[in-house]
């Protein structure tokens, strides 16, 4: 399981998503960007780390993949499993 350092989320967002939003609850962490939302997990006390899963779906869903790959290490690693 590869495990991605909320720091590093954070600074990628900078560059990938100027402007963005967090709001934390309990169960999760929202990030808002450009009418868009994302979510991380945050175990409810916080957290410093998230499964790689969790920031690829993030990004996905916000629209910035092709930047968060590119700032986050290992990100782009075995995404999509090829069939032919």
């Amino acid at each position: 399981m590869a495990l991605v350092k909320f720091r590093e989320v954070k600074k990628a967002l900078d560059v990938c998503a100027p402007g963005y939003e967090l709001r934390e609850t309990d169960h999760r962490i929202r990030v808002l960007y450009n009418g868009l939302q994302g979510t991380l997990p945050s175990g409810g006390h916080g957290s410093n780390e998230f499964d790689v899963f969790w920031v690829r779906k993030c990004a996905s869903s916000l629209e910035i993949y092709e930047c968060m790959e590119r700032e986050v290490n290992g990100l782009g690693r075995n995404l999509r499993s090829k069939t032919t």
